[in-house]
């Protein structure tokens, strides 16, 4: 795996395509000279590129230098140094750091062409995913240069149709290019380039033969997927050889699981932003069973790492089947999903019984005027909901606020800047403009959406010295030549001065409740607080608890009446205000929700905060 892969993980691809080469007596080995860079210009560094400085695909330039460089790296700094960019410091470590770099990256393609040199394997396969791509292509370029008759294989999703076929067409250095998933075609090519054949036809692989004859299109565009409960069980021992890093348990990699492919909700409503599952957004799922035992084997093998599963979306039916049995072992686990922000309660307990630590719940907005369009099928109230469990349950977010679609309003950020103060003591977000990215609802349909003029990143100029109609065949990120108005940046810079701010205080802003002896406690600390402490009983206290979870108005009410605390319309509505007015209960369209975590084993605020809260409260 070529830089910039993730260097906290082993590729579930390779892993995979490896043990099918194994399974049919094809020994194979998976190397990482990401982690050998990362090691060369240090975590920090790489960390900016692979991420931070993602947007502007400065990984990408830095290989393309030893591809088809084009203009000077200062051409290029000053090309993207543009905007809110320039002000970051992963730019400035970037811009300082050129020099270094391009001599790392020389000297990364050197050393493993010598090593493929030693070793002079038959067939050397590259993977392909987001800023990958340069890196492959340009050791793909010295390997077919210093030795012709090893067969270089390049796949990945940014060899999807047509970023793939592009490629192939534009770089004859590649003999093969697979589009669609590997675990079948790329196994079955290897096969016949072994046995000597070279008449290589099939489905999802562009070839090109060694004696220079024509190259034809496969017979299907995609290659064919196997049964899921066929797949093997992927080893990541190569992985851990090259990880020599001495770091502390909780520092260890994180192992990559998969239990589905597609996406259950985008099935039915694709996400206007998303841009995966470029070849099916058909849901296909593990069985139970082969879930179960994947992680069963994978806590065995590899103790202490944490698991992280690569599905679009939880299936739900593991909530019932193997969620308990991870629950009942033994052994520590921290488990990572990405799930629909609708959960309810009871299965986010499920979940974090089972060692669930870390959740990506696809919460992109607060404001339904912009969720309905997206089409997430969730509302804000819902994803506030879904924040305040998981920080009372002790399970991570990984979660952000997008901005910049064609259907949004200002107000809905102006809105979302004056609710951010209630929300300090959940987990904060970033804040990230739209990427428009190819296969994406947004980019397929942009007359739909009111998007036009739509060109190839400003980046892609500089990674490349193809045509206009070459680079819009090979990018995957795209923009608009037209601005807006108003700009976005003017319109949601109030919104990001609260999350920043947010981000910055993290930690030390808590609201809280505890019970005792029929009273409820509250403390808070949050900057917006209008006292530290509340002392609650009878309608009050039964009326908070009860908003733990959204509920309407009338709902409310009866449950007050249930309860023995009856109270009329006018009564109801003074005590519901009240309660907004001090901040600890928000409502939207007629349904409130409770703000304060419930304060236990997974959620504990500072033991003297609790403390004076209750004396306070007593008091």
């Amino acid at each position: 795996m070529m830089p910039f892969g993730p260097s906290d993980r082993p590729s579930l691809g390779l892993s995979l395509l490896a043990q099918c080469l194994n399974a049919a007596d094809i020994p194979t080995t998976c190397f990482y000279p990401n982690l050998d860079f990362e090691r060369r210009i240090g975590a920090t560094l790489y960390g900016d590129l692979g991420y931070d400085l993602a947007r502007i695909q400065a990984g990408e330039w830095v290989f393309s230098r030893f591809l088809n460089p084009v203009g000077t790296p200062d051409d290029f700094i000053a090309a993207m140094g543009q905007g809110r960019i320039r002000r970051k410091p992963a730019f400035a470590r970037f811009t300082a750091a050129v020099p270094n770099l391009l001599a790392h990256a020389e000297a990364l393609l050197d050393d493993w062409l010598a090593r493929l040199g030693r070793l002079r394997p038959r067939v050397v396969g590259l993977s392909s995913c987001y800023q990958q791509h340069l890196a492959s292509l340009a050791i793909a370029k010295r390997i077919k240069q210093a030795y012709p008759d090893m067969l270089v294989v390049l796949g990945g999703t940014n060899c999807n149709a047509p970023m793939g076929e592009e490629s192939f067409r534009c770089f004859p250095f590649l003999d093969a290019i697979v589009c669609g998933p590997g675990e079948i075609a790329f196994t079955e090519l290897v096969r016949l380039h072994l046995a000597g054949d070279r008449r290589i036809d099939l489905p999802g692989v562009f070839f090109r033969p060694p004696d220079g004859s024509r190259v034809t299109p496969p017979p299907a565009p995609v290659a064919p997927e196997p049964e899921l409960d066929q797949l093997p069980l992927p080893r990541f021992d190569d992985f851990f050889a090259a990880w020599d890093h001495p770091e502390p348990q909780s520092d260890r990699p994180t192992l990559p699981i998969e239990a589905s492919r597609g996406c259950w909700w985008g099935q039915k409503h694709h996400c206007v932003f998303c841009s995966e599952n470029a070849h099916s957004m058909r849901y296909r799922s593990k069985s139970p069973d082969r879930i179960w035992a994947e992680f069963d084997w994978m806590l065995d093998r590899y103790p202490g790492s944490r698991i992280a599963a690569t599905d679009e979306i939880l299936d739900l039916r593991l909530l019932e089947s193997v969620m308990p049995r991870l629950a009942a072992r033994n052994g520590e686990r921290r488990i990572f999903f990405s799930v629909k922000a609708n959960l309810r309660k009871p299965q986010l307990v499920q979940l974090a019984a089972a060692g669930v630590t870390s959740l990506q719940p696809g919460i992109e907005s607060l404001c339904d005027d912009i969720l309905g369009p997206m089409r997430k099928g969730v509302t804000g109230l819902q994803n506030i909901q879904l924040l305040k469990w998981c920080s009372e349950l002790g399970i991570g977010t990984v979660w952000g606020i997008l901005c910049g679609f064609p259907f949004e309003k200002p107000e809905s950020y102006t809105r979302m800047a004056q609710l951010v103060p209630l929300l300090t003591h959940l987990q904060p977000p970033k804040v990230t403009s739209v990427s428009l990215q190819r296969y994406s609802p947004l980019f397929a349909q942009a007359e739909r959406f009111g998007i036009a003029n739509i060109v190839p990143h400003k980046s892609y100029p500089w990674l490349y010295r193809q045509g206009a109609e070459s680079l819009e065949r090979l990018a995957y990120r795209f923009e608009q030549q037209s601005a807006r108005t108003p700009p976005e940046k003017d319109y949601t810079a109030s919104l990001r001065r609260e999350v920043d701010h947010w981000n910055d205080t993290a930690g030390h802003s808590h609201l809280f409740y505890v019970e005792d002896r029929g009273v409820l406690f509250i403390g808070d600390t949050r900057a917006i607080a209008q006292c530290r402490t509340h002392r609650f009983e009878g309608a009050a206290r039964l009326l908070l608890l009860f908003c733990d979870q959204i509920q309407p108005r009338h709902a409310i009410a009866q449950a007050l009446a249930d309860a023995g605390s009856p109270m009329n319309a006018p009564e109801l509505g003074e005590l519901l205000d009240s309660l907004i007015g001090k901040h600890l209960l928000i409502e939207d369209k007629g349904r409130y929700l409770g703000l304060a975590l419930r304060a236990g084993r997974h959620y504990l605020p500072p033991p003297a905060l609790m403390s004076a809260v209750v004396a306070e409260g007593r008091g």
